[in-house]
């Protein structure tokens, strides 16, 4: 089961979901038949780790590990402190391991994975829309399948 956190601003009143772990759907299409290409295109949302993650397993005998630590993970913009949810997941082929990097969608930083979110303090992290920090409040708690 996954979980996730819904972030509210005291600022600006926007509010931002995040989603973690996996769920039902996505443990059936990564511990299922399903081929890796076809789970990577729909769990991912970046198109160039789409076109990255597609091309090795075509051409270098990738294969996705889902027990190592795929699944919706949390990654922070060191350059604008922005926190966005992405799908992590590691696929080994045959000259060694692809993990993806992601984007900022605000600064095009490159966003870096989180270890743990339940040990990031909200008032580190900046509003994505008015980019004002300390406003965050955890104003939601969520289970999903």
């Amino acid at each position: 089961m996954g979980s996730g956190t819904v972030l509210q601003c005291r600022a600006c009143n926007h509010e931002q979901t995040f989603f973690f772990g996996i769920g039902m759907r996505h443990g059936m299409m990564l511990f299922g038949n399903m081929d890796d290409a076809k789970v990577i295109a729909d769990l991912v949302k970046d198109a160039d780790v789409i076109t990255e993650a597609k091309a090795l397993i075509h051409e270098k005998n990738a294969k996705i590990n889902p027990s190592d630590g795929a699944g919706n993970s949390l990654y922070m913009c060191p350059s604008c402190e922005t926190v966005h949810d992405r799908f992590y997941f590691r696929i080994s082929h045959d000259d060694g391991v692809f993990e993806p990097t992601y984007s900022c969608p605000h600064c095009q930083g490159r966003l870096t994975k989180l270890p743990d979110y339940r040990n990031i303090p909200v008032e580190d992290i900046r509003c994505s829309s008015c980019q004002e920090k300390g406003t965050l409040i955890e104003s939601g708690v969520i289970n999903w399948d």
